[in-house]
């Protein structure tokens, strides 16, 4: 299947899903020299189509671009271009990464500041965090996907849904022996009285209650003023080395034009040596 919009050559690459309200590929830009890839959304049902155009629009009216790549039609259905990115979710790769509860917290406040940052309306921004369309880097940093059953939309969901969701998603993470940690003890209580309602009040509530990080150690930290300096030490070191041959050249001058060296005689005891007669 070939899907020409924009300037693009859209490829199918690969079928994730097909169900009655959208599917969901991945396609590849062949017009393209780079590997270029997306995710492409095809909504197949009408209301579906208008609540995501609704929900897209009120987020960022006459900026849609900053929320998906492309929209058009094909045939009867609305479709949405947005980008893609490796596959690697959260809630498989994460829990190996996880070794101590400052790592689970760094990784709460980068989940947290994904979703602050997401151009994706509430609805579809909360549908993301409980349909694992959440993925995690090598280092920690959090990143969407955007593989929607639209048919599990609500278009009520704001963002105290995705904040709740999104506390939800962390604790899930936490192994159960530091079910103790304080900032998770403070998600807990308020999930459990519903008493989020927003993103950023969940943000402040894991930088307030994190975990002081660990002081490197003495072999640690030396190692890191060796690495901020090696380049000034090095620099001083070429200076220095720069000085003694300049001196060593004009000791050798000296001793080849005058026969000694003047400069010694700096170093010489005057008061005990007048003439040819030495006293004492």
């Amino acid at each position: 299947m070939l899907f020409a919009v924009d300037g693009m050559t859209l490829d199918l690459v690969r079928v994730i899903s097909a169900g009655r309200y959208n599917d969901v590929a991945v396609c590849r830009d062949s017009s393209s020299p780079l590997e270029v890839y997306y995710t492409l959304i095809i909504i197949k049902d009408r209301d579906c189509a208008r609540n995501v155009l609704t929900a897209l629009e009120e987020k960022c009216p006459g900026e849609r671009g900053e929320a998906y790549n492309v929209c058009f039609a094909y045939n009867d259905s609305l479709c949405y271009l947005f980008p893609y990115r490796p596959e690697r979710p959260l809630e498989r790769f994460a829990p190996a990464q996880i070794t101590n509860p400052c790592q689970w917290e760094e990784i709460c406040i980068n989940l947290v500041m994904e979703c602050l940052s997401a151009k994706l309306p509430h609805p579809l921004l909360a549908l993301a965090l409980e349909s694992g369309n959440v993925h995690i880097e090598k280092d920690n940093s959090v990143y969407f996907s955007y593989f929607f059953d639209l048919g599990q939309l609500n278009s009520d969901d704001d963002e105290s849904a995705c904040a709740r969701r999104c506390a939800e998603m962390m604790l899930s993470l936490l192994d159960p022996g530091a079910k103790k940690v304080k900032s998770a003890k403070l998600m807990t209580k308020k999930l459990s009285r519903n008493a989020f309602r927003n993103l950023s009040e969940l943000y402040r509530d894991i930088k307030v209650s994190a975990l002081p990080q660990k002081k490197p150690g003495f072999k640690a930290r030396m190692q890191a003023f060796w690495q901020r300096n090696k380049d000034g030490f090095f620099r001083l070191l070429l200076v220095l080395c720069v000085i003694i041959l300049t001196c060593a050249l004009l000791i050798g001058l000296m001793q080849l034009i005058f026969g000694h060296i003047p400069l010694f005689r700096l170093f010489e005891n005057s008061f005990g040596t007048i003439g040819t007669r030495k006293l004492g």
